[in-house]
């Protein structure tokens, strides 16, 4: 503590240093040139129970292309695909088409986009074949921050993870949600060591200022310097102290707000489909 007490102007000032290295690396690594493409599968929502309808028992789903009545669940999964970096990606850099992959137990009834960023430019269109467990996206050209939705209709007995496979030029694996959340950490971390940056350096500038006070009173006032300049530290421990506490508060609160808002996400009860049994129709005589 004495050291730093007596070294207080250097430490902060190494400090402030160090940082300014970190955010070169990071602003360096941001502003490399590279393709990056998102791919989030969203929950899987029963539009069809086969053993335990909640329809008529008279109502049944029959496939347009055999005539065959589809005795299993039906699900609806809603995909999210977009170019997460920072250069385009355009059909000539896909070498191998992106192509969406459901377990050979499932079997794709119904494919849409549904949305995108700019349908004009981007064009996007999904192509799958009946009672297949695939289907291949693809779009002309996506931009940084372009992107597409396709709705995904599919039979299965229960609900199913989807994949993407593919190959594009100049990219080894795509993007999932995991690496996603990492990356807006790792984004977040960054934002947090500019702001902790631009405290230091201030408060470095005010410890070069009050260095150069204290050599101005030591100048105009040598009488009165050591007790003025023990002031000045004792109110410069002290300025430490809140900065320190504010950084805590601030971090506990993030993680607060973070904990709390995936808590209300998370917030509704698990449930279990159970068989649907039909009301009595009212039998009384009106007359």
């Amino acid at each position: 503590m004495e050291y730093l007490k007596n070294n207080a102007l250097g430490v902060l000032g190494t400090i402030v240093g160090l940082l300014g290295i970190i955010l070169s690396v990071y602003f360096y690594t941001a502003s490399k040139q590279s393709r990056e493409l998102a791919f989030i599968a969203g929950p899987n929502h029963t539009i069809f129970s086969g053993n335990t309808s909640f329809f008529d028992p008279g109502i049944k789903i029959v496939s347009s292309s055999t005539g065959k009545e589809i005795e299993s669940n039906i699900y609806l999964n809603e995909i999210t695909i977009w170019n997460n970096g920072n250069s385009s990606i355009r059909k000539n850099n896909i070498l191998k088409p992106l192509k969406i992959n459901y377990p050979h137990s499932t079997r794709v009834i119904g494919a849409f986009v549904i949305e995108q960023t700019r349908q004009d430019i981007l064009n996007a269109d999904v192509i799958f074949t009946e009672n297949s467990n695939s289907l291949i996206v693809s779009a002309d050209i996506m931009e940084p921050g372009d992107g597409f939705k396709t709705q995904v209709v599919y039979a299965s007995n229960e609900p199913k993870q989807a994949s993407l496979e593919g190959t594009i030029e100049g990219l080894k694996n795509f993007d999932n949600e995991e690496n996603i959340t990492n990356a807006n950490l790792a984004y977040g971390i960054g934002k947090l060591i500019i702001i902790i940056f631009l405290i230091l350096a201030v408060f470095l500038a005010i410890a070069l200022l009050i260095s150069g006070f204290e050599w101005l009173i030591q100048k105009f006032f040598p009488k009165k310097s050591e007790e003025i300049i023990r002031k000045l530290g004792s109110l410069i421990s002290y300025s430490w102290i809140f900065f320190v506490i504010v950084i805590v508060i601030a971090f506990m609160a993030s993680l607060a707000y973070s904990f709390a808002d995936k808590s209300a996400k998370e917030s509704l009860p698990r449930m279990k489909t159970v068989r649907a049994e039909l009301a009595p129709s009212d039998q009384t005589d009106l007359d």
